[in-house]
């Protein structure tokens, strides 16, 4: 079984690692995101950084979850981040699929989403192993 993490990292204040089983709004301002989620007209996650820099805007990306992994999306629609977003330090104009390993950073360096794909397999005693 598949198990998808993300690891949020802010400089040296904030540092979290959750594992993801849905689609997600990002950005500094919880508000922005709420108003956002509402307009979706669905149950999103959302992940409001109150201590991140102002190059992340107030509602910045979205994290949606496709068949296989996740999408990276600056903002939506018409509404794109200021700063914008960049997965493995390659700035994306609109969005890109993650893959394990690949780290994203929200308009600056100082805030980064490092995506990870982890298999749980069971071994020949029936325990089972995390694999990376």
């Amino acid at each position: 079984m598949k198990q998808h993490w993300l690891t949020i990292s802010i400089k040296d204040i904030y540092r979290e690692r959750i594992l993801m089983d849905g689609s997600y709004l990002i950005g500094r301002q919880e508000h922005k995101c709420r108003e956002k989620a509402l307009a979706f007209n669905t149950l999103i996650t959302i992940i409001s950084l109150p201590q991140a820099p102002r190059k992340v805007s107030g509602f910045h990306a979205c994290l949606l979850r496709c068949e296989k992994n996740y999408a990276l999306i600056d903002g939506w629609g018409r509404d794109k981040s200021t700063n914008g977003i960049y997965i493995n330090q390659v700035r994306r104009t609109y969005f890109d699929f993650l893959n394990s390993g690949d780290v994203a950073f929200l308009g600056c360096e100082e805030v980064s989403l490092k995506y990870e794909i982890e298999i749980e397999a069971d071994t020949d005693q029936g325990q089972k192993t995390t694999l990376s």
